[in-house]
């Protein structure tokens, strides 16, 4: 995502990104299930008179499993001055069935503020489908 305009603040190619990993494991029916590896992200600030103040994430893999339909979801506080991280899954997550109504990925959210006081956040919502 590139940040432009926000108000009078100029964010001169400030860009956020989340990408997400993940298998397709087979069972011994030959179902397939989605099963979520890690979620990396970066933001980039090249604007002097911007700072990121707060970073949040969740991560996530809704849907059937071979033992009915789980919420498995995981939050993260990233520190203010983190560019880049990498987050995991518990490994007690289940996979997900590779169904249109299944759902795995993640929420993003970067907080920023400007000299000025004006402040605001880029959210990004990453998912497999």
């Amino acid at each position: 995502i590139l940040i432009g305009l926000v108000g009078s603040e100029m964010c001169i190619r400030d860009r956020a990104y989340t990408t997400i990993y993940y298998d397709i494991v087979k069972d011994s029916g030959d179902r397939s299930y989605y099963k979520l590896t890690k979620v990396t992200g970066k933001y980039y600030c090249n604007n002097s008179a911007t700072k990121i103040t707060s970073q949040t994430l969740r991560i996530g893999q809704t849907g059937w499993t071979s033992n009915g339909y789980r919420e498995q979801t995981k939050d993260f506080d990233i520190p203010a001055s983190q560019k880049n991280w990498t987050k995991y899954p518990d490994s007690s997550w289940a996979g997900v069935l590779v169904d249109a109504t299944n759902r795995v990925g993640c929420y993003y959210v970067v907080n920023i503020a400007a000299k000025t006081g004006k402040t605001w956040y880029v959210e990004i919502s990453n998912n497999i489908r």
